[in-house]
């Protein structure tokens, strides 16, 4: 199965906060964000995987030449605008479907991240996206299902309760996605939100798949709860 890492972002609120390095060589525990989720997919049986990064990020370059990892890695070294224009340079390195994709600095638990790769691989819809219920984010994206949890609506605010789940930061596709990335550039779209709504509308069977916590790493005190998180399930791992 294939899998891809968006890690082009600036990390810019990481910087003004104090931490300097690149968000994807910034330590979560004993490990870095992006070695954290190559050893994630690698656990999940990851025969593939693509990795973007922007072009000033030549710590991260230079960290990479002295890595050895027991798959294949495909390093894409491109600016971009935004997370959508980051997923489409990612395709053309995605040669099999079912594929998952998700940024650098989203955190999860490994246990759920592993079923939920288990049902995308055996799921009949098009895609399997993550949901969670734990808000806290600054501008979260309201996701609403039928009742067999197909996702139906997309939206930037909570119109009302229905919208109980917020998106995860990641994607997972059956079929081949092309086609919706070259109608979404066409049409000038750069965030991967605008995407999302554009598949949704589209009629593209995307369904939900909740997960208890997920949240990204965007600030110092995400990175403070990040590392408090990974910590609390290694010690309920260890006894």
């Amino acid at each position: 199965m294939h899998f891809g890492i968006i890690a082009a972002g600036e990390g810019a609120r990481l910087k003004a906060d104090g931490i300097l390095l690149p968000k994807p060589l910034v330590n979560l525990g004993n490990e870095t964000m992006i070695d954290r989720l190559i050893r994630i997919f690698m656990d999940n049986g990851a025969t593939s995987i693509s990795i973007i990064i922007n072009e000033e990020m030549s710590e991260l370059q230079n960290y990479w030449d002295n890595r050895d990892y027991s798959v294949p890695i495909k390093l894409i070294t491109k600016s971009t605008q935004g997370s959508f224009d980051s997923l489409s340079c990612l395709s053309p390195t995605i040669l099999s479907c079912p594929f998952c994709i998700t940024t650098v600095d989203t955190i999860f638990d490994e246990a759920e991240f592993a079923e939920y790769v288990k049902c995308l691989k055996s799921t009949t819809s098009g895609g399997l996206f993550p949901v969670t219920d734990y808000v806290d984010d600054d501008s979260p994206l309201y996701i609403k299902s039928d009742l067999n949890w197909k996702i139906i609506e997309i939206s930037d605010q909570k119109s009302d309760e229905s919208f109980r789940y917020i998106s995860g930061g990641i994607y997972g596709f059956t079929r081949n996605i092309s086609k919706y990335i070259h109608v979404a550039r066409k049409i000038g779209i750069n965030r991967m939100r605008d995407f999302q709504k554009l598949l949704i509308n589209s009629g593209l069977d995307i369904q939900m798949y909740p997960m208890k916590k997920i949240f990204d790493v965007d600030r110092k005190s995400d990175w403070v709860k990040a590392n408090s998180f990974i910590s609390q399930k290694l010690n309920y791992i260890g006894d």
